[in-house]
């Protein structure tokens, strides 16, 4: 056998695999024949992650090997996630594993914090890609819920008021009338604090 003619590869060919006069290893030889040339990555290539002093960043990439978005994550953490292929999934970092025969998605952030039976995990600023410790936390799923925009307010043209509400276990707790949207709006703002603690929704 002998390397792959593709610059900086390495990766060992065999005869069968050769097009025009080139030998070409099994990952560059599907590109070839799936996009009619070499590209800088093949899709089994696994993501590039740059360092900066604080953090790093694990590039995603499209199906021709794109970036289109970035996930961050501490630099601890670059061992734990470096040598799995990451994609992006439903704005998470993220990749499907078979368990038990069935398929899964698992995202990065399972990966770094650890999942746990009963609890789902949170990103407190909100940014699913933001896969810092820091912005990480368990929740449950209606803990996880909280934090997420809602307005939680209308206008009743029948009173002329403007109503605030919030749910909470499933239970409608009243907020009150308010004269305007402003009021409302500070109303429920308050009840989520009052309610949902630590995960109320920033404002």
């Amino acid at each position: 056998m002998e390397s792959c003619e593709v610059k900086k590869c390495g990766r060992k060919f065999h005869s069968h695999f050769k097009r025009k006069g080139k030998g070409l290893c099994y990952r560059h030889y599907i590109q070839m024949f799936k996009h009619g040339k070499i590209l800088e990555r093949t899709s089994r290539d696994l993501n590039e992650i740059i360092s900066y002093k604080k953090h790093a960043e694990v590039i995603l990439y499209n199906k021709d090997q794109k970036e289109i978005a970035r996930a961050m994550i501490d630099l601890e953490d670059i061992e734990k996630v470096k040598d799995q292929k990451w994609c992006l999934m439903t704005g998470y970092a993220g990749r499907s594993i078979r368990e038990n025969g069935k398929a899964r998605s698992l995202k990065m952030h399972m990966v770094i914090l650890g999942e746990k039976e009963g609890l789902e995990i949170d990103h407190k600023d909100r940014d699913r890609l933001n896969n810092r410790k820091s912005n990480l936390r368990r929740a449950t799923r209606s803990q996880n819920a909280m934090n997420s925009p809602s307005t939680g307010y209308h206008y009743y043209e029948h009173v002329k008021k403007w109503q605030a509400k919030i749910v909470v276990r499933g239970e409608s707790i009243h907020l009150g009338y308010h004269d305007t949207e402003g009021q409302a709006k500070e109303a429920r703002r308050l009840g989520e604090e009052k309610y949902f603690g630590e995960f109320a929704f920033k404002h």
